[in-house]
């Protein structure tokens, strides 16, 4: 039997200090008004982020490439920031300080022990990190969905650095507490925001067990070779996302599943449309610039918070104006992914599913991939 790579499980036993019944979130303004200190902590977060590219020393470690890609991310913060485009600066936010954080001067822990130390000491403090107020409240679900996925990384991380410092080295297991602080920072950093309501607020996804058994299905139909050896990096990516978006699932993060669903979806739909080689000329990228606008009318005038599919047609804006993919990844979005979006809200969807299989699968997880 064919069997798919699996992110491990053991951030499920610590994650369960934090499904308690949440706290209310105290929100000193009114729905659709932003607070006054949101900008502040935005702006600060990204000078504070960007202030670190001066240090010769980081922009050593960092390298030509990957400090190109961060110097974009910065740029993309900063214009939606200046457009007063608050939740649209989170993802860009979230992927400079994950890019950024485990390159900064750090305190390494000495030995074993101290290292076991850092971790039981971090640990205690997300535990205590006020986060779950965020969860069931009236807080947009783009800014739910990005502090799940943060927290559940942080533990996840966390669990394997003393492990991973036993059985490989001392630097594999720093290199996964370093990987837990950056995700813990983020998670901290989002549970600070009281950003407005973007709508009506949704607890469940009637459609989120279709969505993710439908894409386990879809990657195990192309898990075939020759294509799977030829496509195997990227068919252990695509796994690894969705196995993530399942333990979210298990752990009732349900807004970080979702979005991660999601995302793995158009990933392997683009993944797909581009082997097939399919492209689009000039013309029809402005088709579809076009196309995004109307979507991102319609989305605006339903009444529930959409601000997770929204996130997603502002990524492919800037996606289709950067690059001639982009158009490309544009049409999969609007064709295939905000169409499977809408109908996961189908509550008939719900008394439809099935059971999910159980399947067993081994991953061996490598330090710094």
């Amino acid at each position: 039997m064919t069997t798919l790579p699996k992110l491990c499980l053991s951030f499920v036993a610590l994650a369960s200090v934090l499904t308690g019944q949440p706290a209310a979130l105290v929100a000193g303004e009114a729905p659709g008004e932003v607070p006054g200190d949101v900008e502040s902590l935005l702006r600060d977060e990204l000078a504070r982020l960007a202030s670190e590219l001066v240090d010769p020393e980081v922009s050593a470690r960092l390298g030509q490439e990957l400090g190109l890609e961060i110097e974009a991310l910065v740029l993309r913060a900063e214009a939606r920031l200046e457009a007063g485009d608050w939740l649209g600066a989170l993802g860009p936010l979230a992927a400079l300080l994950r890019a950024l954080e485990p390159q900064l001067e750090f305190d390494a822990p000495p030995d074993l022990d101290a290292l076991d130390e850092r971790c039981r000491s971090f640990a205690m403090e997300l535990a205590r990190d006020p986060a779950p107020q965020l969860r069931n409240v009236e807080t947009p679900a783009v800014q739910r969905a990005m502090w799940e996925r943060a927290q559940a990384s942080a533990l996840d991380y966390l669990a394997s650095a003393p492990l991973q410092g036993r059985e490989t080295s001392l630097k594999a297991g720093i290199y996964y507490f370093r990987a837990a602080q950056s995700e813990g920072r983020l998670a901290s950093f989002l549970s600070r925001l009281e950003l407005p309501s973007e709508g009506v607020a949704y607890a469940d996804v009637p459609g989120l067990e279709q969505l993710l058994a439908g894409l386990e299905d879809e990657l195990l139909e192309h898990y075939r070779p020759p294509f799977a050896q030829e496509q195997h990096a990227t068919f252990i990516g695509l796994s690894a996302g969705l196995k993530f978006a399942r333990e979210l699932q298990q752990i009732g993060f349900v807004h970080g599943s979702f979005q991660a669903g999601l995302e793995v979806k158009h990933e392997l739909a683009c993944f797909l449309a581009k082997h097939a080689g399919t492209a689009l000329g000039q013309g029809e990228r402005d088709r579809w610039n076009d196309a995004l606008d109307e979507a991102a009318l319609r989305f605006a005038e339903l009444e529930r918070d959409d601000s997770l599919a929204i996130a997603l047609l502002k990524d492919a804006r800037e996606r289709l104006l950067a690059s001639e993919e982009g158009a490309l990844e544009a049409q999969v979005l609007l064709e295939d992914v905000l169409p499977t979006y809408l109908a996961c809200f189908d509550e008939n969807r719900k008394s439809q599913q099935k059971e999910p299989t159980s399947v067993t699968v081994t991953l061996v997880r490598w330090p710094f991939t």
